[in-house]
C-alpha cells in the first residue's frame, strides 16, 4: 500500500473521537466523544454508557487520566495513565491494559467524488466551497483542483489500490487525502465537483456554552496532539491563531487609536482564544512572526497543544467570532 509522506501532509492533528481497544475487565473498549469539562479540562464519555475518560489532578502533581463510571469518582475498578493517550494501567479489581488512541482532526466535510475514490481528509486551507476531482488516461491518473484555482495538480498514479495525496496545481497546502479502490475506478478519464464545508464540534472547536455559562463566566482547556506521520523529520514548527475578527498584531498605532468602541470590543472578543506548551503559560500569537515554537519532531513523534477559551462573565453571544489554528513547519530527509 503507498505510504503518504508529504511536506503538506506530514504534521497532522490527533484529538477525538478516542478509541479505546485491548482486553479488559470491566470493558471499557470502543469510542469516547467529548461531552464537556472536568477541572477545566476535556472530559469524554464512550456512547451513553456510564464509562468516561477525565484528568485527575492530584496534589502534588503529575495529573493523571482515568478512566472510571464517571469524572471525579473512581469506583472499585479503574484505569490510569500520565498521558490522554496510550496504555492505562489497571488499579483495583480492574484487570488488562486498555489502549487508548486518538483520532484525526477534520477540517472540512467534503461531498461529491468519482466512483472508486473515498475522500478521507481535506487541508483546512482549501476552504469551503467547490473543488474537482478528476482522473484521466485509463482511469488510474488522480488529480485535485482546490475551490478559487485555476490549475489542477499534478496527476497521481493510482494504479493499486491505497491512500494517495492529491495536491492543488497553484498550492501544495491544498490537499486532499483520497483512498481509492482501483476495481471500482471509471475505465477512462471522469470528474466530479467536490463540495467542501466547515467542520463545526471537531476536536479544535469546542462545545458551545449555554446562556447561563456565560453570564457566569467559562474557562475551558482542552488539549490535541501533533503528530509527524510522514517519513521526515519536522523542524521549525510553528503554531498561531488567526481570527476572523480585527487582529491587534497587524494594526498600527494610528490605526488602534481610531478604533471605534464597537471595534474595540470586537478585538477583545478575538483574543479569547489562547495556546500553551505545557498547559501553564499561555499565548495569544497572532502572526508567524510571534507564533509559539515547538522542538522538531522524529517520524512518528508528537508534540502536545493546549487550547484554552475564555468566557467572561455577562459575555453577549456573537455567532461570528472565528479563530483558527495555523502551522508551519520545514520538513527535510533522514540522513544515511
Amino acid at each position: 500500500m503507498p505510504a503518504i509522506a508529504t511536506r503538506a501532509d506530514a504534521l497532522r492533528l490527533m484529538a477525538w473521537p478516542l478509541s479505546v481497544t485491548g482486553t479488559c475487565d470491566p470493558d471499557v473498549t470502543g469510542k469516547y466523544q467529548l461531552v464537556g469539562e472536568y477541572t477545566n479540562h476535556s472530559c469524554y464519555r464512550r456512547g451513553s454508557d456510564d464509562w468516561y475518560i477525565w484528568l485527575f489532578p492530584p496534589m502534588p502533581p503529575p495529573p493523571r487520566w482515568i478512566i472510571s463510571t464517571s469524572p471525579g469518582l473512581f469506583g472499585e475498578a479503574w484505569f490510569y495513565s500520565l498521558s490522554l493517550h496510550g496504555q492505562y494501567a489497571p488499579y483495583g479489581s480492574a484487570s488488562g491494559t486498555p489502549v487508548v488512541s486518538l483520532g484525526e482532526v477534520r477540517h472540512l466535510v467534503a461531498v461529491g467524488t468519482i466512483p472508486g475514490v473515498v475522500l478521507l481528509a481535506a487541508a483546512g486551507r482549501n476552504g469551503p466551497a467547490a473543488g474537482g476531482l478528476r482522473s484521466t488516461g485509463d482511469g488510474t491518473l488522480l488529480s485535485w483542483q482546490a475551490p478559487g484555482s485555476s490549475t489542477y495538480g499534478t496527476s497521481v498514479d493510482c494504479s493499486s489500490d491505497g491512500f494517495y495525496l492529491l495536491e492543488d496545481g497553484e498550492d501544495l497546502n491544498k490537499w486532499i487525502r483520497v483512498q481509492v479502490y482501483m476495481a471500482h475506478l471509471t475505465p477512462g478519464p471522469a470528474e466530479a465537483k467536490v463540495y467542501l464545508a466547515d467542520r463545526f464540534t471537531n476536536a479544535i472547536g469546542h462545545l458551545d456554552v449555554t446562556a447561563a455559562e456565560a453570564q457566569s463566566g467559562d474557562v475551558l482547556s482542552w488539549m490535541v496532539t501533533m503528530l509527524n506521520a510522514g517519513d521526515r523529520v519536522l523542524e521549525n514548527i510553528l503554531v498561531w491563531i488567526t481570527s476572523g475578527r480585527l487582529n491587534l498584531a497587524t494594526l498600527t498605532l494610528d490605526e488602534l487609536t481610531a478604533l471605534t468602541l464597537d471595534e474595540l470590543s470586537e478585538l477583545d472578543l478575538a483574543l479569547r482564544l489562547e495556546i500553551s506548551k505545557d498547559d501553564s503559560t499561555w499565548v495569544g500569537p497572532a502572526d508567524e512572526l510571534s507564533a509559539l515554537r515547538f522542538d522538531p519532531l522524529q517520524p512518528a513523534e508528537d508534540h502536545i497543544l493546549h487550547l484554552r477559551r475564555t468566557v467572561p462573565a455577562g459575555d453577549p453571544p456573537d455567532p461570528e467570532i472565528l479563530n483558527t489554528i495555523a502551522c508551519a513547519y520545514d520538513a527535510r530527509y533522514l540522513s544515511g
